[in-house]
């Protein structure tokens, strides 16, 4: 797998079976043999461990805002 710019290149089977890239503070790159929502979900019920990721991510009580959510 070569990494640029955020997405895996090489041969393209299709967007069915792309797998998750993810670049680490360090500079390395992980690869997740899963789609998006799997990743995510994963992810936040941390069944999925992303190198590089404080231990504190996700907190114990995630929300998920869309864009025009106010924060304050």
């Amino acid at each position: 797998m070569a990494a640029a710019d955020g997405w895996a290149a090489g041969a393209d089977p299709g967007p069915d079976v792309w797998p998750v890239v993810v670049r680490g503070a360090n500079g390395d790159w992980s690869e997740f043999p899963v789609g998006a929502v799997e990743f995510l979900t994963g992810v936040y019920r941390r069944t999925i461990e992303v190198p590089g990721m404080p231990r504190v991510f996700p907190t114990d009580d995630p929300k998920v805002l869309g864009m025009s959510d106010r924060i304050d």
